[in-house]
Formats: structure tokens, sequence, C-alpha cells
């Protein structure tokens, strides 16, 4: 059982000092354990840094998912975008333990354990607390299983009716202009393979009420396109094509009526969506994930996936938010506060939606008996491809001419350029079918790629024969088994192979498959 953490602001702003902030901590099930009343002094330096943060994030210049325009020129360098975000961090976690408030800071230190999930929900309408990226609170670096959400002072339960079997997905691609969409399109249709998922791209506004209003209701609506909200954050519009504009209260009746019929999470995957995300919280949705500013594009499309695989995988939904955000890291070379766009909001009377709950316990225990082909369990039968870099190697694969004569290897253009570094190793394998067995070669290349990917390629030949079967396939599938790659031989080759690429730590599984036969070999990067 986790907890729950609600910090409210109710009086006050950050030029006055808020007389009144009261933090609360519940168990899970909400039982109430402590609540402990304080105060904030004034800090007009954290909305003018953030201010200034923001002028200059917004000048970096980037491929983003804002209302379209002409390229803009920055005076302003990464570095004094670091400096910026750093000078802001050090200012709030000094302002959050500020005498009048030290008190709660410290009781909330010792109620909360590190190894439980921790739902942190800041509950305020003041803007420029609401703006503020409250995951830099350093709170969140002692605690690994927290996320924070925004609140709005005031909310209600909703009374709603889910009547279906299967999850569905209304997914509105809006206006495409200098950003690409079929990106998102492909990672809903690869995590969700068991959802009914429609697409509604670039429609009239028509078109959108029609959709949302359907009466057999929606478990997740989703948007990707360009959006804007006002200076204010208070509203919102949606760019659902070339010219055509629409706003949260033009589909107020619709989405009050979609909310009705069991809508759990709305996901904006474009720009500035601060306003929109207020809009919604008072129709009383249950969470809405939006980002904070302008979103470059390979942002928005990695956040994206990593969510939909750990949210659609069994992680919590707050806990799939953390981590699709902190796996944004790796991009943030190129786009400098990368983790500071995704923002969660919730509805305090609701409970946060879990795949599990979508799906329907039954069914998602068959789906993860069928998909989870990795399990954790067996981890210590991973081949370890990540070590054969360190030269630490398994006995069961040998030097590749131990196994063939290389003039059958297919050729590999690192090889032939003298520039190859990495590991090559192969094994036989035994496909058991009768009447007599067939053997084949399986040859593995692993070699380190210019940024943390390492490049993988699996190879398959023929043994003691000049041909594969008729009907063999290789198919390589994540550790959900959601298939990544797949081939089957042709006349002209006397192989097959299946290219892939991943990041230390991940896992997959090759699976040869002959009629109703198969054989598997599991590997983790």
């Amino acid at each position: 059982m986790g907890k729950i953490v609600v910090l409210s602001f109710t009086a006050g702003d950050c030029e006055q000092g808020f007389q009144h902030v009261s933090l609360e901590i519940k168990e899970d099930n909400h039982r109430p354990l402590k609540k402990i009343d304080g105060k904030l002094p004034s800090a007009p330096q954290i909305p003018q840094l953030y201010n200034t943060w923001q002028s200059k994030y917004r000048q970096m210049g980037s491929r983003v998912r804002i209302e379209p325009k002409s390229g803009q020129i920055t005076n302003y360098s990464i570095c004094d975008l670091e400096a910026d975000s750093d000078a802001l961090k050090q200012e709030l976690n000094d302002w959050l333990t500020s005498p009048g408030f030290s008190r709660a800071i410290n009781i909330l230190g010792r109620t909360v354990s590190q190894n439980e999930e921790v739902r942190v929900i800041i509950q305020t309408e003041d803007l420029n607390l609401r703006r503020l990226p409250w995951h830099l609170w350093e709170f969140f670096d002692d605690y690994q299983k927290a996320q924070v959400a925004l609140s709005s002072t005031a909310y209600q339960q909703i009374d709603s009716q889910r009547n279906r079997n299967q999850v569905r997905v209304l997914a509105i691609i809006g206006d495409s202009t200098g950003i690409n969409l079929e990106r998102d399109k492909g990672e809903l249709k690869r995590n969700l393979p068991n959802a009914e998922i429609v697409f509604v791209t670039q429609p009239e506004r028509q078109e959108v009420y029609d959709a949302i209003w359907d009466a057999r209701g929606w478990d997740i609506l989703f948007f990707a396109g360009h959006s804007l909200s006002a200076s204010d954050a208070t509203t919102g519009k949606l760019f659902i094509k070339q010219g055509e504009s629409l706003e949260v209260k033009d589909m107020k009746a619709a989405l009050r009526k979609a909310i009705g019929r069991g809508l759990k999470l709305a996901i904006f995957n474009s720009c500035d969506g601060l306003g929109i995300a207020k809009q919604l919280a008072e129709l009383n949705i249950p969470q809405v994930i939006v980002m904070r500013e302008p979103v470059p594009d390979v942002v928005a499309q990695e956040f994206l996936k990593r969510f939909l695989e750990a949210f659609a995988g069994g992680e919590s939904l707050y806990l799939a938010v953390r981590e699709a955000r902190e796996r944004l890291e790796i991009v943030q070379r190129e786009f400098p506060c990368a983790t500071w766009l995704p923002v969660l909001c919730q509805n305090p009377a609701e409970e946060p939606v879990s795949w599990l709950e979508l799906v329907g316990r039954e069914q998602s225990k068959i789906e993860v008996q069928d998909t989870q082909v990795i399990p954790r369990e067996n981890c210590e039968k991973l081949v370890n491809l990540g070590q054969w870099l360190e030269n630490i190697i398994e006995a069961d694969w040998q030097v590749v001419t131990e196994i063939l004569d290389t003039k059958s290897l297919l050729p590999l253009e690192s090889r032939r350029s003298g520039s190859f570094e990495g590991v090559i190793r192969a094994k036989s394998i035994e496909f058991p079918i009768k009447p007599t067995s067939i053997y084949l070669a399986l040859v593995v290349v692993v070699t380190q790629g210019s940024s943390q990917e390492r490049q993988i390629k699996l190879q398959l030949y023929p043994l003691e024969k000049t041909s594969f079967p008729l009907g063999l396939k290789s198919v390589a599938l994540d550790t959900f088994g959601k298939t990544i790659c797949e081939v089957q031989p042709n006349n002209a080759d006397p192989w097959m192979q299946l290219d892939i690429q991943g990041e230390p730590g991940e896992q997959f599984r090759l699976k040869v498959e002959l009629g109703t036969a198969s054989i598997t070999k599991d590997f983790i990067i």
C-alpha cells in the first residue's frame, strides 16, 4: 500500500507569500494519517526565474507542436538555459524548507517510506505554482517511487457507467504542419494491440464532436498535433487541421457525456497544454497528461512510446508517467529540459486509472500469461549481450568458424571496411520435428552504436542442407510478446537476418517457427 500526499495552497501568492499551506498524508485507501499546517514566505524570485527560463526555452528554437509559425532566432545558449534551470531548482527547494514549513517537510520524510509508491498532489489555482516543474523538489530524488500531479481546489467524483468489454481509445490526429504524427499512430497501435483504437485524422469540428459523443464511450482520449494555451493558462485550443482550431469549451457537452460513460484518461501529446488541462479539470475528468511548454517532435514521440510501454505493461499511471519522463534524459543534450515537459493532472476524488482496471482482471491475467514472454524469474537464462562487449561470453557460444564456413556468412558492411568493432558468436540449434530434426546455425553480431544504443544482428543459416525448409519464419519479440521484426527466407539468399537496436538492460526473444513447432532464445542487451 502506498501513500497520498496533498500539498494545498489556499491563500496568498508568490508576491505576498502563502499564509495557509497544508500538507496532508493519507494511506492509499484515503485514510488520513497526518495533516500539518504551515506557511511560506514571499518568493517573487520564483515566478521571475520561471519567466526568464521560459523566455529562453521558447527562443531556443526546435520543431515543436505549438501553433505553426515561422522560424525563430535565438541569442541564448544551452548553458544559459541550464544555469536558469539550476537557479530555479535551488530557489524552489530553499523556499519549501523555509522555517514556516520545514516542520511539515520533516514529518513527511518520517512518515513516507522510500519503498512505497507516493502520489504527490499539488492543489492550487495559482498560475505561478501550476507552471512550476515540481519534479525538481528534492523529495523526488530521495523517493524514487513518487510522482507529482496537479489538482484544482474544487473537484467532485463522477458517477460514470462503463458498459464495454474492450478498451476503447479515441485518437484525434490534428494539424501535422511541420511535424510527424505517424509515429504517434504507430506507438498507439504497437503498444495497445488489444484495444479498439479509432483514428480521426485532421477532422472537421463536427467530426470531433460526433466522435467524442459516441454512445459506446471511450476509456482514453488522445490528441496529437499543434495546441496552444492562453497566457494565463486557463484556456487552450487544439489545431485539428490547417487553419481550423477547437477549444474545450466548444466540446463541453460532448466531453461531459464521455466522462459519464467512463472516460478515464486524456493525453494531449502537443504543446503548451496547461490551459487545456485547466478546462478539463472543470469538467472533473479523472486524469489528464499534457506538456507544460512547447514540445519538440522527437520528445513528444519518445514520451508517448515510453509511457504506453510502461502503462500497458502494468505500471501504475503515476509511475508510468515518471518512468517515461525520466527516460527523456537521453534526448536532453539535443533538447534541453525535455524532462520538464510532461505534466500529470489529477481529480483527487477519482482513483488513478490502471491498465488492469481497463482490460479487466481476468483478461489481464490471460494477457500477461500469453505475452510476458521473458519472465523476470528466468533472468539467469538470458543471453547477456552487454557482457559480450566486455569479453564475458557464455561457454556454449562458439567462434563462428567452428560451426560455419566463413564463406557462407552474410557480409557485414563494417567488416568489409575493416572498421568492425563488436562481437560475433554462433551456436548450433536443433529444430525437433518429425521425421528428422532440422539443424540451424544461429549467428549473433553485437556492436556498440554511437549513443547508448547497441546494434544486434541475428542471422540464421541452414546446416546439413543448402536451403531452409518451406514455411520457416524468424521473429523478434519484446518482453510483452509484441513483434519487433520478422523475416522469412527467400530463394535468393541462404540466410535470414533480423536487425535490432536497443539500450542496455532491454530484453527480447528470438522465436523460430515452422508450422506449429517453435524454438526460442531469450536475450538481454
